[in-house]
Order: structure tokens, then sequence, then C-alpha cells
């Protein structure tokens, strides 16, 4: 018995580190933006152009394309010529703020965005969090952009804090690099926890599969 049962905790063991948690991608499902904010490129309209993948030079799954590595190989260009990215505030006293529904309560630990080129581009920001709408606010920390390439394409940056489960995310924008407007960026999305809870099925096929051949061992060795 004492063999069976470190046979099964190998095998446990094997399977925490396969299916250990791995980033993946999450987009929003939704996104508003706080009022009195400048109408720019079609504010509020254009909100859907930084949530849609419209600008990117791939696209991703929710819940299921690996997060590091898509946004390690994944760029940004400006694809149109209006209405395409909203201004968001964030200049002139304008406290610009966004909020990103990501359509249910999920455990997040980052968020990516790929920026606007240019004067009007996104560089500092707070960022906010919350379950449901109406419960307390969870601080998640105050970001900076990389240095800005006033060019196209833009890469991602990423931007981590800790595992917190969220729905709702604000983004509180606090400067950009100098256009007196307001401020823009062109795609935004977040790194959500893979398996949270449920082993991969392959997983579970594994574990089938050794707890019946350590019981067919142990019959064979009782016989």
């Amino acid at each position: 018995m004492k063999k069976l049962t470190v046979g099964v905790s190998i095998l446990l063991t094997c399977i925490a580190a396969g299916s250990a948690n791995a980033g993946v991608m999450v987009g929003a499902t939704g996104v508003t933006a706080s009022a009195g904010l400048p109408a720019g490129y079609g504010a509020p309209t254009s909100l859907n152009n930084i949530i849609d993948q419209s600008g990117l030079s791939a696209n991703y799954v929710t819940g299921v394309t690996d997060f590091a590595s898509f946004t390690s190989a994944t760029t940004a260009s400006y694809s149109c010529t209006g209405g395409c990215f909203p201004e968001l505030g964030g200049v002139a006293g304008v406290p610009g703020s966004i909020t990103f529904d990501l359509g249910a309560l999920m455990t997040i630990g980052g968020m990516v965005v790929w920026n606007q080129a240019g004067s009007a581009s996104l560089n500092t920001f707070d960022l906010t969090g919350m379950a449901a709408l109406g419960g307390p606010v969870i601080s998640l920390g105050s970001f900076g952009m990389p240095a800005n390439s006033q060019s196209f394409p833009q890469p991602a940056a990423v931007f981590d804090f800790s595992d917190t489960a969220l729905r709702y995310v604000t983004m509180n924008i606090t400067s950009n690099y100098g256009y007196s407007g307001g401020t823009m960026m062109n795609e935004v999305a977040f790194e959500g926890v893979a398996g949270q809870s449920v082993p991969e099925p392959a997983s579970l096929a594994l574990l089938g599969l050794g707890l019946a051949g350590l019981a067919a061992t142990r019959r064979r060795k009782l016989a």
C-alpha cells in the first residue's frame, strides 16, 4: 500500500508541474470612459477600437492564447484614417479614466498596452479594480509607459500586478507625451490565470492511466 501511495503522490506532483498556472490573454468585453472627456477621434464610440484587436499584427483567443509569447511577438499599427482611437483626457487638468469590463469575475495579474505613436500617446496611469460594481476598490499600482518611439509599429508594454479576482479594471490616465487635446492608445488587454482550479483533460487521463497501472502491478504482486 505504501508503494501505491508513493506512486499516486508522484503522479499528482507531475500533474501539478504540468498544469502550473500560465498566463493567457484576456480581452475586455466592454469599455466605458469617464464623463466630460474630449470628443477627439469619435469617443466614446471609438472606445471599442482599443479592445477589438483591430490594430494588432496578430489576433488572440481569450483564455487560450499564451500571454508571454503573444505580447513578445505582436505589434500595433495605426490602421485607419479617422474614428479609430479615442482621446481619453489625462492632460490639462482633465482626469481621464476608462473602465474595462472583463465580462465575468476573473483572476488577472497583468495588463498589456499597445500604445499610439506621437505626442498624444499614453504616458503614465494608475490602475484600480473591482470584483463587482459598487464593491470595494482595489489599487493595482501606478505605471509608466516605456519611452515612446514616435513611430509605428508599436511594441507591447506589459505591466504586472498581484493576481487579483476582478471583473472591472479602471485606468486613470495621469499624463501623455505632451499633446494638449487628449490621450490615445491602440489596444489594451489583460493577463489571466489559466486552469485556475481544474486540471487539463490530458492531466486527468494521465492520472487515470497511472492509477490503473499501479493497481494492476499491485494485483500481480498479491497473486
